[in-house]
């Protein structure tokens, strides 16, 4: 948390983006022999939002390292995706 000169109206939304990433996670990793139709169709869409959202996120703010990452495992997620369907 290096980021001193940074308001908190700003900040709070790069703490709740990150904190629902890691969520949506645990979550996968919890619920990965869940069979439930409803959990197998919005994972995928749950974790490619809030990596899309995270990415426009910190790109618009000019955190440009963050936005990187941000944006790389946004690619890396849909490149799985789209070799796993």
């Amino acid at each position: 948390m290096s980021l001193t000169k940074v308001p908190g109206y700003i900040k709070i939304p790069y703490l709740v983006i990150v904190v629902g990433l890691i969520l949506c996670g645990v979550l996968t990793l919890a619920l990965q022999n869940c069979r439930t139709p409803s959990w197998i169709n919005s994972k995928a869409k749950l974790s490619l939002g809030l990596s899309a959202v995270a990415a426009l996120l910190f790109m618009i703010s000019q955190q440009p390292y963050a936005a990187m990452f941000a944006f790389l495992f946004l690619v890396i997620k849909a490149l799985m995706l789209i070799k796993w369907t």
